[in-house]
């Protein structure tokens, strides 16, 4: 995302910074340290123009050029007062990322995976010990290894942390009426080594209940009977080709299946989790992948992976 301003706009800020970096004991600084200062200004820039509407674009525009009578010796550049008011909401935000992350650990469960447990209890506290506001809020300092359902790629510093730690709060609150033991099973019933694994109990918990739905059973965990297979086999005939033993339409849709799984998961959210009006979008991020192997599964008489 580009920036309203020129580097040369830019530069006095980096210069400010740099001086603040090195305590006004050098003029000079490493070449890689000038990119990383650059970096960090243009970070909250982008900070503070991602909430601005183009209203405010304008506003601020006009407050940066204004007419040669009323520029006055003192006006504070608008690129400087850009980068001030993003710096605050970086502040802000960690905050905020904050009291999500208490939030989170308080009920915190991992059902046994090291990966989901390390990230949670030991990764996002390593962030929060060494998140650099000043000199480098645009870096995201862990890996988040524990993979969340939704793609942050193009996120960087505490605007990734903020959405991971808001996966992560949905994906509890999603979990918590289940059982551990039922968790459990199904992380080992997808695979024995579940507990090693980068997998997200969130995801397989979902596609086992909406397997439940489908095939007519209560949500439990245990291999499906063979007529619960045929149940879902049928269910999946209208979407998909060459199912064993079921005529079905030339070719698949994956699209009206991804939209017939949501039909299914929308009376749960509203009937369970009516105080979580952001989970159904969110577990919605799951079910075009889940639909693609879901076909696939069938197709080659392999639903056993998933139920």
């Amino acid at each position: 995302m580009q920036t309203d301003y020129s580097m040369a706009e830019i530069m006095p800020i980096v210069a400010e910074l740099s001086a603040k970096y090195t305590r006004r004991q050098s003029s000079s600084i490493p070449f890689e340290l000038a990119r990383q200062l650059t970096e960090a200004v243009l970070y909250c820039i982008r900070e503070n123009d991602s909430v601005a509407d183009n209203s405010a674009v304008q506003d601020r525009r006009s407050q940066a050029q204004p007419s040669p009578p009323q520029q006055t010796e003192h006006a504070i550049p608008a690129a400087l007062m850009a980068y001030r008011s993003g710096r605050q909401r970086v502040l802000d935000k960690v905050i905020r990322s904050q009291a999500l992350y208490e939030e989170l650990l308080a009920n915190f469960r991992s059902f046994g995976n090291i990966a989901y447990r390390d990230t949670v209890e030991q990764g996002l506290l390593a962030f929060f010990q060494y998140y650099d506001v000043e000199f480098a809020p645009q870096d995201t300092i862990i890996t988040m290894d524990y993979p969340v359902l939704g793609n942050l790629q193009n996120l960087q510093g505490i605007d990734a942390i903020y959405e991971y730690l808001n996966s992560l709060r949905l994906e509890q609150a999603f979990l918590k009426p289940f059982p551990e033991d039922y968790v459990r099973d199904t992380l080992i019933q997808h695979h024995r080594d579940c507990d090693v694994l980068l997998l997200n109990p969130c995801s397989l918990v979902l596609r086992n209940v909406l397997g439940c739905m489908i095939a007519g059973r209560s949500v439990a965990s245990g291999r499906f009977t063979e007529e619960e297979y045929r149940m879902v086999e049928l269910f999946l005939v209208p979407f998909s080709v060459s199912l064993p033993d079921c005529c079905s339409l030339p070719g698949h849709d994956l699209h009206s299946l991804t939209l017939k799984l949501e039909r299914l998961l929308l009376p749960l959210m509203q009937t369970y989790y009516p105080d979580e009006p952001l989970l159904f979008d969110y577990l919605k991020l799951d079910l075009p992948d889940f639909a693609a192997e879901l076909i696939t599964s069938a197709r080659y008489g392999n639903l056993s992976r998933f139920f």
